[in-house]
């Protein structure tokens, strides 16, 4: 029907060309269709007939928000309100640009002002919501979204996104029940969680597989129709590489890897980064735009277009490095315009999504046992999965640390004696079953503090409310204030024992750690994200720092606090072999993974399907 409707629209502006309900009428058809390019090109000529048209210029603000054009989306809504157009559709339209486009003080009050012209539109409420976790404003994000289901309202992962937003603070009123209903409703198929917060709190790697299918069927499901790449690839050529991120900035993924950017093997790869990040001005993103062959900016871009340029470059394996973490766009995947697809890093945890070939792992991340809860076929990798740069700053000798230990326990607000330790994950990583550990270490050592991240006021509250609660006077929690990066590694030395979380680990703040020469003891359980720490240690050299239960967890953790000859050694061991390391040996991992695309390339240019393969050796894939 739309495109009957538009083939009537093509006949009324053949014979009037600019008729200005039939340009907008197509503008409208074309938009709904998902033809942006064309839809903005209609309502551009009919704005440039009737400049004062309120509801074109909402509609433009419409077209651009699914270009994500998030800011040139804003001026056209702006537009449309200094036009006197005034509705709660639009309003929440507005909030959403604003939003896309970080000014979230401006996004909340447009969502404020559509809840206002309409108290049942569920969508401003919830985005509001999100608004203020954005804002660390989460105690009020909970009450919004409480208010919605008292309402009698839902909106998809409203459930789920509450109880996280509640973990932020580290607000753990009905931890369990609430853990536990959400389970059952993504067991059932509902879409009660997002696949990233869901593996927050989920030990099941079954259910983790639901919620990450459930998301991927309703919101990237496969493309009806695939985009095809330009011309096959010759034989001899070199491999062309994309890689898709968020996170081509100060942040996590790009600290780690930077250096496998750079150091790709040129002669045998032709690397492309297509970044949907945002331009930080950090000296990350600087690098970011030199560190492959070619770096585009695709934020601009529908996904369906992003998967067309793809197609025109005839990409040959294109690298997701999202998954279902924030600012993810699987969608882009969903047209499966390169001819192989693998997701790399970003998430941990599978995608869910029937267009992703590969998963690249590791010997310890996914056990047999636990492989059929991945659609991936999974890429064995030796050592751990996680590339580390090797930029890094190197630390200072360990007795020139030594000697320096007083002055930065001091500068630090930590006891100038005592047994310190420490966990410098984000807030919502904690959980009542961790903290209970922590507490009773911290009765076991006397003199001992807990040093944590300072994610937010709140947490901070919730925490020391927690300590008494569990007879531990408060001010034994120190609170570890965000700084630049060089200065938070340089503080590890102040800290004795780093004290992991589960169902969801250290990740790059494991090997921060490690690079440290701080020893961490973990908790390895049956996922991707509850394993990657452990990944690490073995891959370090160090197995025997990762336990199977809460109850070794806690005794090892004990052991090590009270035998300062035992985690003497585990400390010069970690010095021993920084460098040499699974680890931190980037050319090692570097070979790996490049054996690893090699050995996908290969299988694909004899027409078999992609299957599990193990790369023992950097040269030596066996599939």
């Amino acid at each position: 029907l739309l495109n009957e409707a538009l083939a009537d629209d093509v006949l009324i502006l053949s014979l009037a060309p600019h008729h200005p309900p039939a340009l907008q009428h197509r503008a409208q058809m074309l938009y709904a269709l998902g033809h942006t390019a064309q839809a903005l090109a209609q309502i551009d000529a009919l704005l440039r007939l009737s400049e004062a048209n309120a509801t074109a210029h909402a509609l433009r603000g419409d077209i651009l928000a699914r270009m994500n054009r998030a800011a040139d989306a804003v001026v056209s809504y702006q537009q449309a309100v200094a036009l006197g157009l005034s509705t709660a559709v639009l309003h929440n339209n507005f909030g959403l640009a604003h939003l896309n486009a970080g000014q979230l003080t401006d996004a909340l009050a447009q969502f404020e002002r559509a809840a206002a012209l309409d108290p049942k539109l569920t969508q401003a409420a919830y985005n509001r919501a999100q608004t203020l976790c954005a804002l660390k404003r989460f105690d009020e994000a909970v009450q919004t979204f409480d208010a919605i289901r008292s309402a009698g309202q839902d909106y998809p992962y409203l459930v789920g996104n509450a109880f996280a937003a509640q973990l932020q603070c580290c607000d753990w009123t009905d931890y369990d029940q609430k853990a536990a209903q959400i389970a059952q409703a993504v067991a059932a198929g509902a879409r009660a969680d997002t696949p990233f917060n869901f593996l927050l709190h989920s030990f099941s790697p079954e259910l983790q597989l639901q919620a990450a299918r459930t998301f991927i069927s309703a919101e990237a499901p496969p493309a009806e129709k695939r985009i095809v790449p330009a011309s096959p690839r010759p034989p001899q050529g070199k491999i062309r590489l994309a890689y898709l991120s968020a996170d081509f900035n100060n942040h996590a993924t790009a600290l780690l890897a930077a250096g496998l950017f750079e150091s790709h093997d040129r002669a045998r790869f032709e690397t492309v980064g297509l970044s949907f990040s945002t331009d930080d001005g950090s000296a990350m993103y600087r690098r970011m735009l030199s560190a492959f062959d070619r770096f585009v900016d695709v934020r601009a871009m529908a996904d369906r277009d992003i998967a067309q340029l793809m197609a025109e470059m005839n990409i040959n394996i294109a690298i997701d490095l999202k998954g279902h973490a924030a600012h993810s766009r699987p969608g882009i995947f969903s047209y499966r315009a390169a001819d192989l697809q693998a997701h790399y890093l970003g998430y941990p945890g599978t995608t869910g999504a029937p267009y992703i070939d590969y998963l690249l792992a590791d010997h310890h991340l996914i056990p047999p046992a636990e492989r059929a809860h991945y659609v991936e076929k999974i890429v064995t990798l030796a050592g751990t999965y996680q590339v580390n740069d090797a930029t890094r700053p190197a630390p200072a000798p360990h007795a020139d640390r030594q000697a320096g230990r007083h002055a930065a326990r001091q500068a630090h607000g930590l006891p100038a004696t005592g047994f310190v330790f420490c966990s410098f994950n984000g807030s919502l990583k904690i959980n009542p079953a961790i903290f209970d550990v922590w507490m009773r270490l911290l009765k076991k050592v006397a003199g001992s503090v807990l040093w944590v991240l300072a994610d937010n006021p709140l947490a901070e509250a919730n925490l020391r409310r927690e300590a008494v609660r569990r007879n531990i006077t408060p001010e034994r929690i120190i609170f570890a204030r965000r700084m630049a990066f060089a200065d938070h590694m340089a503080r590890h030395a102040a800290a004795d024992l780093f004290l992991d979380t589960a169902p969801c680990n250290a990740h790059t703040t494991a090997s921060d750690a490690l690079w440290c020469d701080l020893p961490i003891v973990t908790y390895s359980t049956r996922t991707f994200a509850g394993r990657v720490c452990g990944s690490l240690l073995h891959a370090a050299g160090l197995p025997e720092l990762v336990t199977t239960s809460l109850e070794d967890y806690e005794a090892l953790a004990l052991n090590l606090a009270t035998t300062p000859a035992r985690l003497a050694a585990l400390k010069a061991k970690l010095t021993a072999h920084r460098t040499t390391s699974a680890v931190f040996d980037l050319n090692r991992h570097r070979r790996t993974i490049e054996a690893a695309y090699v050995a996908m390339w290969e299988r694909h240019q004899r027409g078999e399907p992609p299957t599990d393969m193990v790369i023992d050796e950097p040269t030596r894939p066996r599939s």
